[in-house]
C-alpha cells in the first residue's frame, strides 16, 4: 500500500466525497421514511370525496325554496341517498381543510384562561371542521383507545378534539395533555370557551410532511360544508362509483362533482415528493456503481502489477484465504481512513435540517450513518473479490518464468 500511496490517496478523496454524498442521501431518505411512518391513528383505504356545490338565484336551474324545502333538507336528502347505496357504510361532510392531502391550513391558538399574572398555556393547532360522520369515514382514532364512534358523539355534543405535534423544541412549551379535560378559548376569541374531550392522532396535510402543529377536530356548520366524504365497503370502491345516478349525486340545488378516490388524491398531492425520492435512489445506485467500478478496476491493475509478488508468496505457502484477506484489507483500510477524514463533514451534515423539515436525532444519525458504511463495505468487496478471486488462480510458474 506505501509503494501504491498515490493512486490510494486518490480512492481516499474520492471516497471522503462518496461517504458525504451518500450519506446526505440516506439522510435525507431516511427522514422522510421516518415521516412517512408516523402516519398512525387513521384508515384512509376504501374513501372517496366529492366537492359539494350550489346552484345560485341567479342560475335558471335554480329551484325555488318553499317553507318546506331548504338547502339543510337537499343536504338531508343527498346523503341519504348516498348512504342507501348498497357500497356504502359512511358518509360525512366537512370543510376544505377537513381532506388529507389539499395542503390547506387554518392556524389559529387555543389558551386555557388565567386568573391574575399567571403565564397563559397557548397551544398552536391546525383548525379542522367536519361533521361527527367525517370522523367516521376518516376512521379517526383516540390517542387513549377511542374509536371513531366515540370521538364522534364528543364532537356532536359540542366538544373539540386535539392531536399532539411532531415538535417539542422548547421544552417549557405547553404540550397537549396539558389542555385534556380543560375549557379553552381561541386566541383573541375570549368570550366563548370549548371543552377539550380527548386526544386523538393529527391528520397530516402529506404522508411526507411533518405536523408543525397539533390538529383540532369540532364540529361544522352546514353553511361552510364543502366537501363530503364517503367511505364504501373493503374492496367495492369500483363498484360504488360505477353504481352512482345522476340523483345520487344531485338533490334541488345540491350537487356533487369531482368525485376522487383518497388514492387519487394521495397520487395527485405527492407526485413530486415520489418523483424526488425516484431521483434519490437512482443517483445514490449511480454512486454505488462508480464506486464499484472503480475498485474493481483499480484492484484488477494491481493485480496485473503484483503477479510476481502474489506468485511468491503462493511458493512460500501463503493460501488463498491469504491473498482474500490482504486484497480485502487494504479496501477496508481505504475506506476507513475515508471515513475518519470525512467525519467533520458528516458532523457538520447531521446538523443540517433534512428535506421536509425533520431533523435527525443522535440514534437516527447513527443509523444513517452505519447503513452508508455498510453498504459501501459491501460494495467494496464486491469490487475488489474478482481481482484477488483472479490473484488466487494465477500460474506460478508462467509468472515467475516471464520474470
Amino acid at each position: 500500500m506505501l509503494n501504491e500511496w498515490r493512486p490510494n490517496i486518490w480512492l481516499v478523496l474520492e471516497l471522503v466525497i462518496v461517504v458525504c454524498v451518500l450519506y446526505a442521501l440516506f439522510s435525507s431518505l431516511y427522514s422522510t421514511y421516518l415521516i412517512y411512518n408516523r402516519s398512525e391513528g387513521m384508515e384512509l383505504n376504501d374513501v372517496y370525496f366529492a366537492s359539494l356545490n350550489f346552484i345560485e338565484e341567479d342560475n335558471e336551474n335554480h329551484a325555488p325554496y318553499d317553507s318546506i324545502h331548504s338547502p339543510e333538507t337537499d343536504y338531508a336528502l343527498l346523503l341519504a341517498n348516498l348512504r342507501s347505496n348498497p357500497y356504502v357504510e359512511v358518509v360525512g361532510g366537512g370543510s376544505p381543510n377537513s381532506l388529507p392531502y389539499l395542503y390547506n391550513y387554518w392556524g389559529t391558538q387555543i389558551e386555557i384562561p388565567q386568573k391574575g399574572d399567571r403565564t397563559r398555556l397557548q397551544y398552536q393547532v391546525n383548525k379542522r371542521q367536519m361533521s361527527p360522520d367525517m370522523l367516521r369515514v376518516l376512521r379517526i382514532h383516540g390517542v387513549d383507545g377511542q374509536s371513531p364512534d366515540e370521538l364522534a358523539e364528543l364532537i356532536a355534543k359540542g366538544d373539540i378534539i386535539i392531536s399532539d405535534r411532531d415538535y417539542h423544541n422548547d421544552p417549557s412549551e405547553a404540550k397537549v395533555d396539558d389542555f385534556l379535560g380543560k375549557d379553552v378559548y381561541f386566541y383573541k376569541d375570549s368570550l366563548q370557551t370549548h371543552h377539550v374531550g380527548a386526544i386523538a392522532y393529527g391528520m397530516r396535510r402529506s404522508d411526507f410532511e411533518p405536523m408543525w402543529s397539533g390538529n383540532l377536530y369540532m364540529n361544522i356548520n352546514f353553511s361552510d360544508i364543502k366537501y363530503v366524504g364517503i367511505r364504501v365497503k373493503p374492496g367495492t370502491g369500483h363498484l360504488f362509483a360505477e353504481s352512482l345516478s345522476e340523483s345520487d349525486m344531485q338533490v334541488g340545488n345540491l350537487y356533487l362533482s369531482d368525485l376522487k378516490s383518497i388514492e387519487d388524491m394521495r397520487y395527485s398531492a405527492q407526485i413530486e415528493k415520489y418523483q424526488d425520492i425516484r431521483n434519490k435512489i437512482i443517483f445514490a445506485v449511480f454512486v454505488l456503481m462508480v464506486i464499484f467500478l472503480g475498485f474493481l478496476g483499480s484492484f484488477w491493475f494491481r493485480t496485473q502489477q503484483r503477479a510476481s509478488e502474489i506468485a511468491i508468496r503462493k511458493v512460500s505457502g501463503a493460501s488463498d484465504r491469504a491473498i482474500y484477506t490482504r486484497f480485502f484489507g487494504e479496501g477496508m483500510i481505504l475506506l476507513a481512513v475515508s471515513i475518519v477524514l470525512a467525519l467533520p463533514l458528516i458532523y457538520g451534515l447531521s446538523k443540517t435540517e433534512m428535506p421536509g423539515g425533520w431533523t435527525l436525532d443522535v440514534t437516527q444519525t447513527a443509523t444513517a450513518g452505519i447503513c452508508t458504511v455498510l453498504i459501501l463495505a459491501i460494495l467494496i468487496v464486491a469490487g475488489i473479490y474478482a481481482p484477488a478471486l483472479k490473484a488466487t488462480r494465477i500460474d506460478i510458474a508462467e509468472v515467475l518464468k516471464n520474470e
